[in-house]
C-alpha cells in the first residue's frame, strides 16, 4: 500500500477522481478561521472599549 492510500478502496478511488475534497476543506476552513480571527481582532480596536457618554 502506498503512502497516499488510507487502506479504504472506496475512499482511495474518489480521491484519485475528485481529489481529497476532505484536506481540501479543511485547509480551506483553516484559512478562513485565520482571516476572521484577523478581522475580528482588528475590529476589536475601533472605538476603544470605552462605553460611549451619552450625556457630554
Amino acid at each position: 500500500m502506498a503512502d497516499n492510500q488510507t487502506g479504504a478502496p472506496i475512499y482511495d478511488e474518489l480521491v484519485r477522481k475528485h481529489g481529497d475534497v476532505i484536506a481540501a476543506s479543511q485547509t480551506a476552513e483553516r484559512k478562513a478561521q485565520s482571516e476572521l480571527d484577523e478581522v475580528l481582532r482588528d475590529f476589536s480596536t475601533v472605538g476603544g472599549n470605552r462605553r460611549p457618554n451619552w450625556f457630554d
